[in-house]
């Protein structure tokens, strides 16, 4: 693959799409290096052999797909030959919906809950990928890879990583400025004022502050409701929307008396009780039938709070065999991702039958923690690859944009502060 990659980029700057000089990219910077791919569909043979690479980068890291999408425009012409020589069926996604015709969005048969992989040319910020993720997903598609011909190395991997898309390149603009100064293609003044341009124009900071300076798009619960396909979490959206609140309560207290007491007191106010079944030191069979009946009287769906760890085998018979019997009554419930897939494989088999959902804990409140950014960013592309069961995530703040999976926040209370075991808590 590297002799076909060295090829395919010697070629690529021969009908110039390599170019040297000074360019403008996306958000004013100037950069002294343009890779256009635009060229290469009058050149078939390079459009084919471009094609051929980014199919691979897919394959070599096994990601499966039912469809593929171009963004609109540059990508099309390369999804396209994807499409056609790998017998993948291709969507096209507007840029905006016509006022005339099927007024679509996302043009193409597909199937609700097929996986989309989104194909690029060059990535930058990664924005264009974001916008095409989610047109995709609010037509009911999933989202979780996207694979590019050239990543540019300006911060566009982590911000999709944001997004729960894990972006799959080819090559980036570091190897690809290798593979030409090997050939004697551009000499080592130009590579040092391209890494230069890249450590001082990264996007990260950029879109951060065009986040916090624009007006976020939002949606109503009761559209979040009609787009989501997990059952649990559509119920979740649909409460939502018609209680008027998104408050979830932690009666985090060692009676039954007393969890039953304040779920009847707060039930009208709240979407989701969440709950300790192991703190109950009074615990019977019967509170679990009196918790339901409150949690029908009052339209709350019940959150157990166990933070499952382990192996699939094991957390199936917890869920499914323990002596709580959780995946019986528990709308809910949550997992860590440090086992990786296995522990929700394990969730699953017992709750998908029972239309269950599942919070993945992406970050704690307490202090000390081991959860980094790269954590939180493998917690959201297992949540999006497992989003028929996971239907959001524990955090501090919001992780995801993707508006099918909620955001939960923990550690919340009236005082704020920290408890003598670290504890940050938020004030509300």
């Amino acid at each position: 693959m590297e002799k076909q990659l060295a090829d395919v980029v010697l070629k690529l700057h021969d009908i110039q799409g390599v170019k040297f000089g000074t360019f403008t990219l996306k958000y004013g910077m100037r950069t002294p290096i343009y890779v256009d791919l635009r060229v290469t569909i009058s050149f078939p043979d390079i459009l084919d052999a471009v094609g051929d690479l980014l199919w691979n980068a897919l394959e070599q890291k096994e990601i499966n797909c039912e469809v593929v999408c171009g963004v609109p425009y540059g990508a099309l012409p390369v999804a396209t030959c994807v499409s056609v020589k790998q017998h993948v069926p291709m969507l096209f996604r507007r840029k905006e919906v016509k006022g005339y015709g099927t007024r679509k969005l996302v043009e193409g048969k597909f199937n609700q809950g097929d996986r989309c992989v989104v194909v690029e040319d060059v990535v930058v910020s990664g924005q264009s990928i974001v916008e095409t993720a989610e047109a995709l997903r609010q037509s009911g598609l999933r989202v979780s890879d996207a694979v590019v011909f050239l990543d540019r190395e300006q911060g566009g991997k982590q911000i999709l990583a944001r997004e729960g898309i894990t972006l799959h390149s080819v090559v980036t603009l570091t190897h690809l400025l290798e593979i030409l100064h090997e050939q004697g293609k551009v000499n080592s003044e130009m590579m040092e004022e391209v890494k230069q341009f890249q450590k001082e124009n990264q996007c990260l900071q950029i879109i951060s502050n065009e986040v916090l300076t624009s007006k976020p798009k939002t949606r109503t619960f009761g559209e979040r409701a009609l787009m989501a396909q997990q059952p649990a979490a559509k119920q979740l959206f649909n409460v939502i929307h018609e209680k008027k609140t998104n408050l979830a309560f932690a009666a985090d207290v060692s009676s039954c008396a007393k969890v039953l007491e304040l779920a009847d007191k707060v039930g009208p106010y709240i979407c989701i009780l969440k709950i300790h079944i192991e703190l109950l030191q009074d615990y019977t069979h019967d509170f679990i039938h009196k918790i339901q009946e409150l949690s029908t009287k009052h339209r709350f769906l019940i959150y157990e709070d166990h933070k499952y760890s382990d192996i699939g085998s094991i957390v199936n018979r917890q869920y499914e065999h323990g002596f709580y019997g959780v995946v019986d009554w528990a709308h809910i419930t949550n997992a860590h991702p440090l086992p990786g897939p296995a522990v929700l494989n394990g969730l699953k088999k017992s709750g998908l039958p029972k239309q269950r959902g599942c919070f993945l804990i992406a970050e704690m409140s307490s202090s000390g923690h081991l959860m980094t950014q790269d954590y939180v960013d493998f917690a959201l592309r297992l949540g999006e690859l497992n989003d028929d069961f996971v239907i959001g995530f524990v955090c501090q703040s919001r992780i995801s944009s993707n508006p099918r999976l909620i955001n939960i926040i923990s550690g919340i209370n009236l005082q704020g502060g920290k408890d003598n075991m670290g504890d940050r808590k938020s004030v509300v």
